[in-house]
């Protein structure tokens, strides 16, 4: 539309590239749950991520009138929050790990996505 300009379009790219890095960051993660014979597991998490999407975008865009950007934000911080923080407290669980050990571990792939996007 009208206002639909570059810079904006460029916000929304960066911030639905990160959600998608976040999801496929999280890929090992999720096949935990198909090598411990939990395949449901991963397709409940993929079910409500999608219906809680719908409601981040909606509300996002249909209450608070924040257009695509906020639709972007809705999408990518829903991915955040399940799959960078829930998803991985999970598996600490199934793997019997302590969370502690996980996120310190698996920080230096989110730091370098975030630096070379930064």
């Amino acid at each position: 539309g009208v206002d639909f300009d570059n810079e904006t379009a460029y916000y929304v790219l960066i911030i639905l590239i990160l959600g998608r890095a976040l999801i496929f960051i999280s890929f090992p993660s999720i096949s935990v749950f198909i090598a411990t014979s939990q395949p449901k597991v991963a397709s409940i998490i993929g079910l409500i991520e999608a219906l809680m999407s719908a409601c981040l975008v909606y509300c996002a865009v249909g209450v608070l009138e924040l257009g695509v950007l906020g639709a972007a934000l809705g999408i990518s911080l829903l991915a955040l929050i399940t799959r960078i923080l829930l998803v991985p407290l999970y598996v600490c669980d199934i793997l019997n790990i302590r969370s502690n050990y996980f996120f310190k571990n698996s920080i230096r792939p989110v730091a370098s996505l975030l630096i070379l996007i930064g």
